[in-house]
């Protein structure tokens, strides 16, 4: 997919080596149990291909990187997370306008860990993946090198879509969503004026963070993805009418997409298929998500693999009200070879056509109409598989957004604007 690219393709001279030092907040692991997870692994492991990469990651228990990010990296220094805080001392913190995650993400080691990495490996560009991480940046006289933060999700802009969906709770909830925004503004307003440049996947997360209003240049690179070798059968199980919604539910704005998808667009669909069926695939649902299993909806939790379930999906459907960044399940779903039906809001960001790869559709009732069209026609939702199957091998790859990578470094080392 492609990047900033006016600039145009490399030349040779410009692929030289550079020695790139990446922070996260996690583990990269191309089997992550989360987007953010597999994309900063994907982005690892392409990265090293062209330049000398080492790695700084929190980690909690057993939580460890994979061979493959291991091996690609020149270093990788495990810094293990601080025990979780209660829920006064979090809430304290949280008043004092440091938010959850940042509090979360603290590790007694990781300070020192970087100012040692940052002497020994002598970085030409640090790298941040999520805000989170700028909390260990060291001073600018201990380190120069440019910095880059690459932020999968504006953190303010996602606060406060929390705190709009917390009106109907309690109190309690309510004033704690009103602070986490604060908090949130503060800290990611804060993280922006320790960077030289920003990475952001669209241009509406652009703008969020713009609207804070530093000086930080925004560029937009959305982020790449390895295509499987092989497609899974782009229609589906014969004679089912199998509904699918892969999502990690930690995330607030998949917990909404499953409710609407159960509660509104189901009933819709059965009008014409009572035999239609939703499968919710992913990890730590909650309550609200746990309940809605039966009568033809399976709620699953974290599975071993997705691929079974993809594989007999007749429909993949990701209907996104809220919430930034690019989806890496509709990407996945999209090179798998699925017939994939998402709102706009869901693959913003992504060069696809209505109809061609994908089907987009808003309200309940386009949702539904859709999903029903796909169902009736099981050649026309293999034929769409195919197409999108095509599309994500040649646009989902690494390499264009490495290349826009390159040439943000290599104007920050050149001290362009």
């Amino acid at each position: 997919m492609s990047g900033e690219t006016e600039n145009g393709p490399l030349e040779a001279g410009e692929r030289d080596s550079l020695k790139i030092l990446v922070l996260a907040p996690f583990p990269p692991r191309l089997d992550g149990r989360h987007g953010g997870s597999r994309v900063t692994a994907g982005f690892v492991t392409a990265l090293a291909r062209r330049h000398r990469v080492a790695l700084l990651y929190l980690a909690r228990g057993v939580d460890d990187v994979d061979d493959a990010v291991r091996r690609a990296c020149e270093t990788a220094v495990r810094c293990p997370l601080s025990e979780r805080p209660g829920r006064l001392r979090e809430l304290a913190r949280l008043l004092a306008g440091r938010p959850r995650w940042v509090t979360l993400a603290r590790s007694p080691e990781a300070g020192a860990e970087l100012r040692r990495l940052v002497a020994d490996f002598r970085p030409d560009v640090v790298q941040c993946e999520f805000a989170v991480m700028t909390q260990y940046l060291p001073p600018r006289e201990i380190d120069a090198a440019p910095r880059v933060l690459v932020q999968h999700e504006p953190a303010t802009a996602r606060a406060g879509e929390d705190a709009a969906a917390a009106l109907g709770q309690r109190r309690r909830a309510r004033l704690a969503a009103r602070v986490e925004v604060r908090a949130w503004r503060r800290f990611e307003t804060g993280a922006l004026r320790l960077v030289d440049a920003a990475v952001v996947f669209g241009e509406a997360d652009r703008e969020a963070l713009r609207s804070l209003g530093t000086p930080t240049p925004v560029h937009v690179i959305p982020f790449g993805l390895d295509v499987a070798p092989e497609p899974l059968d782009p229609a589906g199980a014969t004679g089912a009418a199998t509904i699918a919604l892969v999502a990690n539910f930690v995330h607030k704005p998949n917990v909404q997409a499953a409710r609407r998808l159960v509660l509104d667009v189901l009933p819709r669909v059965r009008w014409k298929r009572p035999d239609a069926e939703v499968a919710l695939i992913g990890r730590a649902p909650p309550p609200e998500v746990a309940s809605l299993a039966g009568d033809g909806v399976e709620v699953t939790g974290e599975v071993p693999s997705v691929t079974p379930y993809l594989d007999r999906a007749n429909v993949v459907v990701v209907p996104l009200a809220i919430g930034g960044g690019i989806r890496v399940k509709v990407i996945e779903a999209l090179g798998a070879g699925k017939a994939v039906v998402a709102t706009r809001l869901a693959a913003a960001g992504l060069p696809v056509t209505d109809r061609e790869h994908l089907y987009l559709a808003e309200t309940d009732d386009e949702l539904a109409g859709a999903i029903l069209e796909l169902l009736a026609d099981g050649g026309g939702r293999a034929a769409l598989g195919r197409r999108a199957r095509a599309w994500a091998v040649e646009h989902a790859g690494w390499n264009e957004a490495i290349d826009a990578y390159d040439r943000l470094y290599r104007s920050l080392l050149a001290g362009a604007p």
